[in-house]
């Protein structure tokens, strides 16, 4: 079932001026591939070679604290941990924070020099401490760039340092830059840090922009003889915040006035137009054979879009709905999509999901856990069952198709049944093939009736295949 969604309409209509202007042309820079991405929206506003294999050198760092930052909340690390320094550490090649073996060393010191002096110790000694040895964590990285969709990406080393088998794309930092942005905003403004003093040795943040431009306040650079000189920066203004990847110049202040240049494009010649904030009702759907016979659906995260400016007047937006809608329906499933056209070309698509749900009646509810979707077979109760003692804990493997939000999407289902799970403990393995992704996840279940209703939530819901 189609619609024309009208509200929408609405929604973006001030940003189209009384008379139109042209749209300049994006710049060309002097670099071997780039990208400017809408933190907001998610979209790619420019790019060029995005997807051209590259060596990230120093770059690699943000996958790096992206699992240190992860590690931290997580509570496997603290700030204030003392770190061992291993002779790998402090004998590797490239920049360095001069730590040192015999002298103590904390989290906090080691982000700071990974972060803003980019030194390879530091990140080979935070490296080890989470993940066993460099080699290891190089395994973590990995399996953490499948999570965040980096699918033209492989690492072998913590820092960065060239390896054939080494390599990522523009497309794929920006997406990995985008997600620290957004995952980990404690301690994002690591990256504003300008200059960092550790062994009596001070040494400023490579990032020429953090002096020259007040609205940038991070990324990261890069850079090896063969990689060329490289940086990723952040700026935000008017609440608009914008990302660039410039990959490959010949100098350190090239990289510098080409980033501006994309930023200031962006900027310039760019609005970012909020259309539905988190949990906002967008319409009501009809459900059969459900506890309620309605359900709202709309998004459970704000939706914005980038639009040239001063042509909001040719967006357009269709809903898609999911027809017959049958229960049970949970909390962040799919019931439609609603798709954006500019002028007639497509500009996104995006899952409308459930915000209210609707389960079986109390008549038609299993006795036991359906483990199967899409087969009526139930797991009985056993006579086990009834010797559990409450509060206990509970393995889940959940099996999906691959999907970019299939994480997000089961991980809030979880949260709604079980209010104390830590999402950074959750297990992600794709399979060989790319085609699944599993989660396992430890629930800590109250009762039998809250771990019934997990599974049930969990069984029922279109992206799941299999529940364990």
């Amino acid at each position: 079932m189609k619609k024309l969604v009208a509200l929408m309409l609405l929604c973006v209509s001030f940003v189209a001026a009384a008379v139109e202007l042209p749209m300049a042309p994006p710049p060309e820079l002097a670099a071997k591939a780039w990208l400017l991405l809408d933190v907001q929206s998610g979209q790619v506003l420019v790019e060029k070679n995005a997807d051209q294999r590259i060596e990230p050198a120093s770059l690699t760092k943000l996958m790096s604290a992206y699992l240190d930052f992860a590690a931290i909340r997580a509570g496997r690390l603290k700030l204030t941990d003392s770190v061992p320094v291993s002779e790998h550490a402090w004998k590797t090649e490239g920049s360095r924070m001069f730590i040192e073996p015999n002298r103590p060393v904390t989290v906090d010191e080691l982000l700071r020099g990974m972060i803003v002096q980019s030194g390879n110790d530091a990140t080979i000694a935070l490296a080890e401490q989470v993940g066993g040895s460099e080699a290891g964590f190089a395994v973590m990285m990995n399996q953490q760039a499948q999570r965040l969709g980096m699918t033209n990406s492989h690492f072998v080393n913590a820092t960065g340092l060239p390896d054939p088998q080494h390599y990522t794309t523009a497309r794929d930092l920006a997406r990995l830059a985008a997600a620290i942005v957004r995952d980990f905003p404690e301690f994002y403004p690591l990256y504003s840090i300008k200059e960092y003093r550790y062994n009596n040795i001070a040494q400023p943040n490579r990032n020429r922009l953090l002096w020259s431009d007040p609205s940038v306040d991070g990324m990261k650079t890069g850079h090896t003889e063969s990689a060329g000189y490289c940086l990723i920066a952040s700026g935000k203004r008017d609440n608009r915040r914008l990302l660039s990847v410039v990959l490959g110049t010949a100098a350190d202040s090239v990289r510098a006035m080409e980033s501006q240049r994309l930023l200031n494009y962006g900027f310039q010649f760019y609005d970012t137009v909020k259309l539905y904030g988190k949990n906002q009702t967008v319409t009501s759907l009809k459900v059969w054979k459900g506890s309620s016979s309605m359900v709202k659906a709309g998004f459970t995260r704000d939706i914005y879009i980038s639009l040239p400016r001063g042509q909001g007047k040719g967006i357009k937006a269709t809903l898609t709905t999911r027809q017959p809608l049958l229960a049970p329906l949970v909390v962040g499933q799919q019931v439609g999509t609603v798709a954006l056209t500019l002028n007639g070309k497509p500009l996104g698509q995006y899952p409308l999901q459930a915000l209210t749900a609707s389960a079986l009646p109390i008549s038609s509810a299993a006795p036991g856990i359906a483990c199967c979707c899409g087969s009526n077979k139930e797991r009985k109760m056993n006579p086990e069952d009834s010797l559990i003692e409450y509060p206990s804990d509970f393995p889940i493997k959940i099996m999906g198709a691959t999907h970019p939000e299939f994480v997000d999407i089961i991980g809030a289902v979880v949260l709604q049944h079980a209010p104390d799970f830590d999402l950074a403990c959750m297990e992600i393995r794709p399979s060989s093939g790319g085609n699944y992704t599993s989660l396992t996840c430890t629930v800590r279940a109250t009762s039998r009736e809250q771990l019934d209703n997990l599974y049930r939530a969990l069984t029922g819901h279109a992206m799941v295949k299999l529940v364990l």
